[in-house]
């Protein structure tokens, strides 16, 4: 499962939703809603936007890469490979 983790970071540094919002549109030429960052911090996101990403990383001062974490799934949730007759 991927996910991301703005909101560890984010916290981490003593920052709220609105301070990553208002950071990434003073430091870059984004122009994040307070809507498109609630949903990145509480992962509603399916497929984020790749400059929205730089944007937050940008506010929050770490790579891109540093957002997204890919964690293992439960064997039993696994899917099952696939096997070729």
């Amino acid at each position: 499962m991927t996910r991301l983790q703005i909101k560890e970071i984010a916290q981490g540094k003593g920052m709220n939703i609105t301070d990553v919002q208002l950071k990434a549109n003073k430091i870059t030429d984004a122009r994040l809603t307070y809507a498109t960052v609630h949903a990145l911090w509480h992962n509603k996101t399916r497929r984020p936007d790749l400059d929205t990403l730089a944007a937050v990383a940008r506010a929050l001062d770490v790579a891109p890469g540093d957002l997204i974490v890919v964690e293992e799934l439960p064997a039993n949730k696994r899917m099952p490979a696939l096997t070729l007759a």
